[in-house]
């Protein structure tokens, strides 16, 4: 009884044995499946990495938000872009004109095509003190889940508008916030408009900052070939009017970058101004 006993002791003891191996096989395992999965997810993020680099050098900047990404055609002019959404606005287009003026700098203007039919006559002095016009759709709508049909009709409305009331074609887009549903980028891409992003916005965490401050953040990130963005209508966009007092001097003088319209700064050869 007692050597039956402790067979049966060292039997428990041998399955409890194997038991433990075997735990500790399939931990062995998956520990070494998740590194292996880690590591080719590095692997290819620091090939993405390199191709994006590539990108950048050879045809243009890709831009990552949380927006998504936006193309941005490769600069050819050493200045930067400032670029306005959301007008035009009798509110503040017009101080931002006289603003323009005083420190020689031109800038793009994407017009929101409800907004043209409103003040025709901002969207002409626009024009007329030498600012390129880009489309920023009609209504200013949801672009992130709008239909195919819907977007076809914004960018085709407010091109339709432009043109009666300024002569002036747009060739470039901007969906507003950025945002694109699949049928949005459909609509885009057949309309031949080129869609642009930006590098740095002037009302990000505009809230928390005072004007001077948002101008300094701005200024410190733009580099030769950076896109601006800031923002003439919808809103209240009085600080953004402050900050752009700050702005315009701090690029100018401090960094001696020239600011110029989107057109001039990437050398499309179809934009009036660059044969200037």
């Amino acid at each position: 009884m007692r050597k039956k006993s402790q067979d049966e002791n060292q039997g428990s003891k041998k399955l409890q044995g194997s038991r433990r191996a075997w735990i500790w096989g399939v931990l062995f395992w998956v520990v070494s499946l998740v590194a292996a999965v880690a590591l080719l997810v590095t692997l290819h993020g620091m090939r993405d990495e390199s191709v994006r680099m590539e990108v950048r050098q050879d045809v243009g900047l890709s831009v990552t938000s949380k927006r998504g990404i936006d193309f941005i055609p490769q600069t050819r002019e050493a200045a930067v872009a400032l670029t306005f959404d959301d007008g035009p606005d009798p509110r503040f287009t017009p101080e931002i004109l006289d603003l323009l003026d005083k420190y020689q700098a031109k800038a793009t203007f994407f017009v929101v095509g409800e907004n043209v039919e409103k003040y025709p006559q901002l969207l002409r002095e626009i024009v007329e003190r030498g600012h390129e016009i880009g489309n920023h759709t009609y209504t200013h709508g949801d672009f992130s889940t709008i239909s195919y049909e819907q977007a076809k009709d914004e960018i085709a409305r407010t091109q339709q508008v432009i043109e009666q009331v300024s002569g002036v074609k747009p060739t470039l887009f901007r969906s507003p916030r950025g945002q694109t549903s699949p049928g949005a980028k459909r609509a885009i891409e057949e309309s031949g408009l080129k869609h642009m992003g930006w590098t740095s916005c002037l009302e990000s965490h505009y809230k928390t900052r005072t004007p001077e401050e948002m101008a300094r953040h701005v200024a410190d990130n733009s580099p030769t070939g950076a896109i601006i963005l800031t923002h003439d209508g919808r809103l209240d966009r009085s600080k953004s009017v402050a900050a752009l007092k700050y702005l315009l001097p701090m690029l100018r003088e401090e960094n001696q970058i020239p600011v110029l319209t989107l057109g001039q700064v990437l050398g499309l050869s179809n934009h009036p101004l660059c044969a200037e």
